[in-house]
């Protein structure tokens, strides 16, 4: 038998330098963001995410209108009724919230804690009707109404004003 000689598919190396680049073959670009990502991950890319979010958060915040926000609504505080102007954002319990506050303004004699405010708050965003309860709308609550839950809510037990202290401090009211 006679031994047969390899076939060579390539030409010598010397003369493929005219031909143009020569590839090394290695690993792909997928493998290389792999290993990138995997090493700079916690680094450099989560904060540039976390970053991105906060920036997009705070571009995207909602500006008050000029014509009503909370600061500037109108409100109207007599013996018999306390009205309070729907602005932009108000949702009833902010309402109901500036109402009792400007209740509690006009007579420094009434007290209560800030569990016994959440309670009456709550109550008093139950009578709302929903039906006129849109920007630029004016809300009255009668005076005797605010004073009624604000008694009714004296009259909590411990445990029921624990636990409307603790939906006060979630509130943020003091």
């Amino acid at each position: 038998m006679s031994e047969q000689q390899p076939i060579l598919l390539r030409e010598p190396r010397e003369n493929r330098s005219s031909e143009g680049p020569v590839f090394e073959s290695g690993p792909g670009w997928g493998m290389k963001v792999k290993k990138w990502l995997g090493k700079y991950f916690y680094k450099v890319v989560l904060p540039i995410i976390i970053l991105a979010l906060i920036i997009y958060g705070i571009s995207t915040r909602q500006k008050p209108t000029e014509s009503i926000s909370p600061t500037e609504t109108p409100i109207a505080v007599n013996n018999t009724a306390i009205s309070e102007v729907v602005g932009k954002g108000d949702g009833m319990i902010n309402i109901t919230r500036r109402a009792i506050a400007s209740y509690l303004l006009s007579n420094p004699l009434e007290t209560a804690t800030p569990g016994q405010r959440v309670y009456a708050e709550t109550a008093l965003a139950a009578t709302i009707d929903k039906s006129t309860f849109k920007i630029g709308n004016t809300i009255t609550f009668n005076s005797d109404k605010i004073k009624s839950l604000l008694d009714d809510s004296k009259q909590l037990t411990a445990g029921q004003l624990i636990k409307w202290d603790g939906y006060a401090k979630t509130a943020g009211i003091r």
